[in-house]
């Protein structure tokens, strides 16, 4: 097993903190309003994202490793939702955003956040593809070290449909 530094370890933790936050930001052409996940003294507004069901297939880098760790996740999910909240919880752990900027399908942002072992610093660039997919790339920097993450991301559609109510118990038999 590999021995990592508490600083790549600290930096994938915020990665992965962050990575939800990223990789459920990057889809537009909703039809309802843009949710706002910043706050208005910040750039454009994040796209908009429709619930469902989502896939996310995650490759991350660590600087020279030989092969990228890679994961998938499906779950229902509100992603304007889910990226209101972490970016709220990132800013609670005095992490820094610059304000997003946009440039035709690609959604620009970048942030610090404080470790015991320094800075942080994060680039994200969100490529949107449509109301149900998108690719995130982010780019992650600790001290000397450096990981880039992956995320493809696509809507499969509805959440599948819960049980009404409590089941009911089986007939006895006499």
């Amino acid at each position: 097993m590999p021995v990592r530094s508490p600083r790549l370890t600290v930096a994938a933790a915020a990665a992965t903190a962050v990575a939800l936050l990223a990789g459920a930001a990057a889809s537009a052409a909703d039809p309802q309003p843009a949710a706002r996940a910043s706050t208005p003294a910040d750039g454009v507004e994040l796209p908009a994202l429709l619930p469902g069901l989502w896939e996310y297939r995650r490759t991350l880098a660590h600087g020279q490793a030989a092969k990228p760790q890679t994961a998938n996740l499906r779950k229902c999910t509100d992603p304007r939702a889910e990226i209101r909240d972490k970016m709220t919880e990132l800013r609670k752990k005095n992490c820094q955003f610059t304000p997003l900027t946009k440039r035709g399908d690609r959604y620009l942002s970048s942030w610090t956040c404080p470790t015991p072992y320094g800075p942080s610093r994060f680039r994200d660039v969100l490529i949107v593809k449509d109301a149900g997919s998108y690719q995130d790339l982010i780019e992650m920097r600790s001290g000397t070290q450096t990981s880039e993450q992956r995320i493809d991301a696509r809507r499969l559609g509805e959440c599948p449909a819960r049980d009404a109510g409590p089941s009911q118990p089986p007939a006895s038999k006499k």
